[in-house]
C-alpha cells in the first residue's frame, strides 16, 4: 500500500513494542488470571494461618519435635491421597472439585475458630485438623493444575506456570509478614478469620468462573470403567509408555533427590558457619525469596522461549552449578549473589518442565498423570531430605573436624562436612542435567511426542 504524503514511498510498517505485546497477551488469558488471582489470595490466608499456629504450637510446647509433627499432618495424607485425587479430576467437574475442596477446607478452618472461641483449644486437635485438610488441599491443588491447561492457549502455558511461581513465592513472604503481625498483635483468632475471609473471596470468584472440561474419547471413557486401583496407577503406566516422558521425570527426580539433601543441611551449615550468626542466615534466604519473584516475574511477563527442553536442562545444570559453588563460600559475601544466581533458575527451569507435561499430555488424563509425577517428585525429594540429617550429623561433620583430603575445598571445624555434603549435592544436580542432555529420548520430547490438541473445551451446564 502507497503513501501519498510519504512521496509514494510505502506506509511505515506500526510494529507493537514488546511491553505492549506482552501486557495484550496477559490480557488474553484474562480468565485463569481471575482464577489464578483468587487461588493466590486464598493461599496467603491458608499459609497466614498455616505459620501462625507453627507459632501458637511452639509458644505453647517450645518443642521442635512438635513442630515437625505438625508439618508431617499436614503433607503425609495429601501425599498418600494424592492417586485418588487424581483419578477424582479426571472423572468429575474440577470446577465443582475446587469448590467443595475449598468450602470442606474452610469448615476444618471454622471449626478450629470454634474451639478458640470455647477454650478447648488443644494440641491434638491442631494435628487433626492438618489431617482432614490435608487431602483436601491436594484435590484442589490438582484440580486448578489440569484446569489451566484448558484456559488458555499453548503458547502460554509456560506463563501459567510463571504466575504459578510467583504465587508461591509470593505466598510464603506475604503469609508469614501478615501472619506474623496479627498473630503478635491481635492472637490466633485474627489470622483465622483473615484466612476465613480470604477463602471466601475465592470461593465468590470460583462460582462464577467458567472452567472447560476435557472431552473423553471412547477409550478414556472405558479406562474410567475400571477398578479403583487400576485407576489410580494409570499415571505411572502411562509415563512408563513414553520414554521420553519416564527420562524427563527422571532427570527431574534426581535433580531434587539432590536438591533437598543441600535443602536438609543448608540451615545448619550458614549457622555453623557463622557462629549461628541468624541475620547472616536471613540475608541468604530473603535474597533467594527476591530472585525467585523477579525470576517469576520475568516468565510471568516474557512467556518463555519457545525451546522448552532446551530452557530446563540448562537451567538444571546452571541451578547445580550454582549449588555446587555455594559451599565453597565462607561468609555473607560469596553467598548472597550465589543464592541469587541459583533462585534465579528455579521459576524459569520449572515452568519449562510444567509446560511440557501441559503440552504433552492429553487433557482429560492429566489429573492422573499429574497426580504421579507430583508424587514421584515428592517421594524424592522427601528421601532426600531423610537422609540429609543423619549424613550431615554422624557422617561428614565427624569427618571434617580435623584435617583432610578435603580441608582444601571446605575448609575444617564446624559447618565443613555440612558444606561437603552440600558440595556433592551440588555435584549430583549437575549430574542430572547432565543425564537429560545425555538421552536423546529427553534431548527430543518436543519432537518426537505429539502435542495434545489444546483446543478449549465446552464448559458443562451449570459450570
Amino acid at each position: 500500500m502507497f503513501c501519498g504524503r510519504c512521496g509514494g514511498g510505502r506506509r511505515p510498517r506500526l510494529t507493537p513494542s514488546p511491553w505492549r505485546a506482552r501486557w495484550a497477551a496477559l490480557v488474553s488469558i484474562r480468565p485463569y488470571l481471575t482464577l489464578w488471582f483468587s487461588q493466590s489470595v486464598s493461599l496467603v490466608g491458608s499459609g497466614m494461618t498455616g505459620f501462625a499456629v507453627a507459632l501458637y504450637v511452639f509458644d505453647q510446647t517450645g518443642s521442635a519435635t512438635s513442630l515437625v509433627m505438625l508439618g508431617l499432618a499436614r503433607m503425609l495424607p495429601g501425599l498418600l491421597t494424592n492417586l485418588i485425587a487424581g483419578d477424582w479430576v479426571d472423572r468429575f467437574s474440577r470446577k465443582r472439585l475446587m469448590i467443595i475442596s475449598d468450602m470442606l477446607t474452610g469448615l476444618t478452618t471454622t471449626a478450629l475458630l470454634a474451639l478458640m472461641l470455647s477454650g478447648r483449644l488443644e494440641l491434638w486437635h491442631l494435628y487433626a485438623i492438618n489431617l482432614i485438610s490435608s487431602p483436601f488441599e491436594a484435590v484442589q491443588r490438582l484440580a486448578w493444575d489440569a484446569s489451566g491447561t484448558l484456559m488458555v492457549p499453548k503458547r502460554h502455558y509456560m506463563r501459567i506456570s510463571g504466575l504459578n511461581w510467583l504465587t508461591l513465592y509470593g505466598t510464603n513472604i506475604t503469609a508469614t509478614a501478615f501472619g506474623t503481625a496479627l498473630y503478635v498483635t491481635y492472637g490466633l483468632y485474627a489470622v483465622v478469620l483473615a484466612d476465613l475471609a480470604t477463602l471466601a473471596f475465592a470461593l465468590i470468584v470460583l462460582a462464577f468462573q467458567s472452567i472447560p472440561q476435557p472431552v473423553l474419547d471412547e477409550q478414556q471413557k472405558s479406562e474410567q470403567a475400571q477398578p479403583l486401583h487400576i485407576r489410580i496407577l494409570y499415571g505411572f503406566r502411562y509415563v512408563l509408555a513414553r520414554p521420553q516422558l519416564a527420562g524427563l521425570l527422571l532427570v527431574f527426580s534426581l535433580f531434587y533427590f539432590f536438591h533437598d539433601i543441600s535443602s536438609g543441611v543448608y540451615t545448619p551449615m550458614v549457622l555453623a558457619r557463622t557462629g549461628g550468626d541468624e541475620v547472616v542466615l536471613a540475608k541468604v534466604v530473603a535474597t533467594a525469596g527476591v530472585a525467585g519473584m523477579l525470576s517469576a516475574l520475568l516468565v510471568s511477563a516474557w512467556g518463555g522461549p519457545k525451546r522448552r527442553i532446551r530452557t530446563f536442562l540448562l537451567g538444571t545444570l546452571s541451578a547445580g552449578l550454582a549449588k555446587l559453588l555455594f559451599p565453597l563460600g565462607r561468609g555473607v559475601a560469596a553467598w548472597v549473589p550465589l543464592q541469587f544466581y541459583s533462585s534465579l533458575n528455579f521459576p524459569l527451569k520449572d515452568s519449562a518442565y510444567s509446560a511440557i507435561w501441559r503440552q504433552k499430555v492429553e487433557p482429560a488424563v492429566q489429573g492422573r498423570v499429574f497426580a504421579a509425577i507430583h508424587l514421584t517428585g515428592q517421594v524424592a525429594g522427601m528421601l532426600g531430605y531423610t537422609l540429609a540429617g543423619p549424613l550431615g550429623d554422624r557422617v561428614f561433620e565427624p569427618a571434617l573436624q580435623g584435617p583432610s583430603v578435603w580441608a582444601p575445598l571446605v575448609g575444617a571445624g564446624p559447618g565443613a562436612g555440612f558444606a561437603l555434603l552440600f558440595f556433592f549435592s551440588g555435584l549430583g544436580m549437575m549430574g542430572s542435567g547432565l543425564l537429560g542432555l545425555g538421552l536423546p529420548a529427553v534431548r527430543r520430547v518436543e519432537d518426537s511426542l505429539p502435542d495434545h490438541d489444546g483446543a478449549p473445551q465446552p464448559v458443562p451446564a451449570g459450570d
